[in-house]
């Protein structure tokens, strides 16, 4: 399939970017490395009149240590990520995620902005031309119903974005510049939870910095994805974990799953349950019970069935959590 037409603008700098997003709205779509966009495109799913390419703006990729904490420029390449020291010593949560994220050729092509803002996906939405037309517009493509669920009053494509989840268990933030102002947001406060307006960003607004707090003492962290094929897939299902300890007991706790709903799914429960415990076989099985209960899997994706990657959501981070732990340091 080839692309459709389009132009091509190329900014020099945030703010004009912001503007060109302003001036041609929902006709224009941010371009990094394409890895996404592009594929989208020739399925035309997306039919932008505007790419803006970002790679003319200097000084968006970078990975920058002050003390402990970490700020990542959102042109940074993935794999520039999984090669980092900082990243896999202080971070292996955000390591895990990256290193199991597409092939090799992807990470060396796909960035983290690009990732962040990864759109949501549906095994009705994702497909060719031909198909939709011949099932019907979904609601994520200006229809009235969603075809996962008939009677749903939303979309429900789900959130596969490896590093999402492992940001929000590292409470990272990111820095938006718009055309009139520049605001610090949690990862975790970026989604909604509906697959078609899946993003809190408004039209002009630009996503320019991943900032990421320094680790606790005597912490560790962990992500695990299941998917069919090892060298590339979208996950089933997955789990980020961060943990810190204090005297044998865990003092802090975080899980997040992903691919398991619209927007990452934070198991507050799950984490309630390990607080000031030690963190025995049975104290894991507790909380991954709770991972299971907050998991809402539908039939999105083709031959999984919904029962499975719900299962698996506890496996996830059953595994996630046992990982997590044998990196305490």
């Amino acid at each position: 399939m080839r692309l459709p037409s389009f132009y091509y603008l190329s900014p020099k700098s945030i703010s004009e970017a912001c503007s060109m997003l302003k001036e041609y709205n929902k006709n224009a779509k941010v371009i990094a490395g394409g890895t996404d966009l592009l594929v989208s495109m020739k399925q035309r799913v997306k039919t932008p009149n505007y790419l803006i390419g970002l790679k003319g703006i200097s000084d968006l990729n970078y990975i920058r240590q002050n003390g402990k904490d970490v700020k990542i420029g959102i042109l940074t390449l993935i794999s520039d990520l999984e090669q980092s020291n900082v990243i896999k010593e202080h971070f292996p949560v955000l390591a895990d995620a990256v290193k199991c994220l597409g092939s090799p050729h992807l990470r060396g092509m796909g960035t983290i902005g690009g990732n962040i803002c990864l759109d949501t996906r549906c095994c009705y939405y994702n497909q060719s031309k031909f198909f939709r037309k011949s099932v019907g517009l979904c609601l994520k493509f200006g229809g009235d119903v969603c075809h996962v669920l008939k009677k749903g009053k939303k979309c429900f494509a789900i959130s596969q974005a490896d590093t999402v989840p492992a940001l929000i268990a590292l409470d990272a933030k990111v820095k938006i510049q718009s055309t009139d102002k520049e605001k610090v947001i949690p990862v975790k406060d970026l989604y909604y939870d509906d697959g078609k307006d899946y993003m809190k960003l408004k039209n002009d607004e630009l996503i320019t910095e991943v900032q990421i707090p320094a680790p606790a003492s005597n912490s560790g962290g962990s992500y695990m994805k299941l998917r069919i094929r090892k060298s590339i897939d979208f996950a089933l299902s997955a789990a980020a974990v961060t943990l810190s300890l204090k005297d044998g007991l865990c003092e802090e706790a975080r899980v997040v799953l992903g691919s398991v709903g619209s927007a990452p799914i934070r198991v507050v429960k799950a984490e309630e349950a390990m607080k000031g415990k030690k963190l025995t076989n049975d104290v894991i099985e507790e909380a991954a019970n709770f991972a299971y209960k907050d998991a809402k899997p539908v039939a999105n994706i083709v031959d999984v069935p919904p029962s499975y990657r719900k299962e698996m959501a506890r496996v996830m981070t059953k595994r996630a959590v046992k990982e997590a732990l044998s990196r305490v340091k």
